[in-house]
């Protein structure tokens, strides 16, 4: 979230923090979750949950860097709308695809008017990199909640059986053991 609150201006302090930070996050919840996922499944399936994990992984990423570059990239225009009058049309079209267009434009405009343009530009960008890691960490507010309310059961029941198969092997028919407790 503190990321969220970087604008054009901030420098690089607040990035170096925050960003290995977030990493070191990502890093701990990849294993834990590959772990919880692999532990549910009996040995003999592990290699089709790992090859299925690492599916997910990938379309989810996928879903992320399009839904969250499409919030950046309208607030991104958005923003930047209010600078493009008086612009030829041509010229706005490059300036709304990126900054580095919007670079280009402003080296093209007279001296005062192209550093103007180019910092709203920037501060254009910041304000879609922050609408895009809010909405990232709602995303990620809403997943722990979820997670919260449905994980605690299933880990229980899954280490149950897991201990049911270690202790009783005349509970397991067909690779599948049986359930000795409910769990509510």
């Amino acid at each position: 979230m503190a990321l969220s609150l970087v604008g054009a201006a901030s420098g690089n302090a607040l990035m170096l923090l925050a960003l290995p930070l977030i990493g070191v996050g990502n890093a701990f919840a990849m294993f834990t979750a590959i772990n919880v996922i692999l532990d549910v499944l009996p040995p003999s399936e592990t290699g089709v949950g790992a090859t299925l994990t690492r599916t997910l992984g990938q379309i989810g990423s996928s879903f992320g860097v399009a839904i969250m570059g499409s919030l950046l990239n309208g607030a991104y225009r958005a923003e930047l709308a209010g600078h493009l009058t008086g612009l030829p049309g041509q010229l706005k079209v490059v300036a709304e695809d990126s900054v580095a267009g919007a670079g280009f434009v402003a080296g093209h405009l007279p001296a005062p008017l192209g550093g103007y343009f180019l910092s709203a530009a920037r501060d254009a960008y910041a304000t879609g990199m922050s609408e895009a890691l809010r909405g990232s960490a709602g995303v990620i507010v809403v997943a722990a909640c979820l997670v919260a309310l449905f994980m605690p059961g299933r880990v229980l029941v899954a280490r149950r059986q897991s201990g049911d198969r270690k202790s009783s092997p005349a509970q397991v028919v067909e690779g599948v053991p049986a359930a000795t407790e409910e769990v509510s």
